[in-house]
């Protein structure tokens, strides 16, 4: 019997995504362009992009327990569900282009020049969170997640004060009794929405002491 050898792999196909001002995201895995990608895009249109796994958004501002393996953060507490292979990948950013209306180029090959897998800036910052004090029992919470302290601080405040006193956010009321939206999170047994960045956190954080007229003090460190 003849034999001829070892027999090569096939080679891998990647995924390009080419931006009307002529910026070229291709890297070895398809992974780390689409993230590379949205993060370009930039979070204030994750909120119009629909899709979903399983009956969940594949973009989300929580990580998801049944696909925790899977959750990859983009920038500024947003995830995606990157359980799709890379045919997958390629259609739903194709979705997104067309939900959008961003004019991307977005292709799958096995024959374009990619770069290495970005050490992602974040990783070699230091992580800032929030440090928020509360003047009149002169308590702090400063957890390493930003998410988490600003949860943590919206526990303490009261949930059911937020709640009662309908305070905006977007054009939605920030904390509700039913779940109105897959992008709100739980406290307790009501839902709030939480802001992408830690400025945003910070921000909504002060107003919320505003309208409550409660003392607080958050600073970012």
């Amino acid at each position: 019997m003849e034999d001829h050898g070892p027999q090569k792999r096939a080679p891998r196909k990647k995924l390009r995504i080419t931006f009307p001002d002529g910026d070229v995201l291709c890297y070895t895995d398809s992974t780390s362009t689409m993230l590379a990608a949205l993060a370009k895009i930039g979070k204030d249109r994750f909120p119009e992009i629909k899709l979903e796994i399983g009956g969940h958004p594949i973009i989300t501002q929580q990580i998801l327990p049944k696909y925790k393996a899977y959750m990859r953060e983009i920038c500024d507490g947003w995830y995606l569900n990157t359980q799709s292979d890379n045919a997958c990948k390629y259609m739903q950013m194709k979705a997104i282009n067309d939900t959008l209306g961003l004019g991307l180029k977005v292709e799958v090959g096995t024959d374009f020049k990619a770069r290495a897998i970005p050490d992602r800036a974040v990783r070699h910052r230091t992580k800032e969170t929030l440090r928020i004090h509360f003047p009149e029992d002169d308590t702090y919470i400063a957890l390493e997640s930003p998410q988490d302290g600003y949860l943590e601080a919206v526990r303490k405040i009261g949930i059911n004060k937020i709640v009662n006193r309908r305070i905006p956010y977007k054009s939605y009321t920030l904390a509700t009794r039913v779940r109105e939206s897959s992008r709100q999170l739980p406290v307790d047994d009501c839902w709030i929405y939480v802001p992408g960045s830690i400025k945003d956190k910070a921000l909504m954080l002060r107003t919320i002491a505003l309208c409550l007229r409660i003392p607080l003090d958050v600073s970012i460190v």
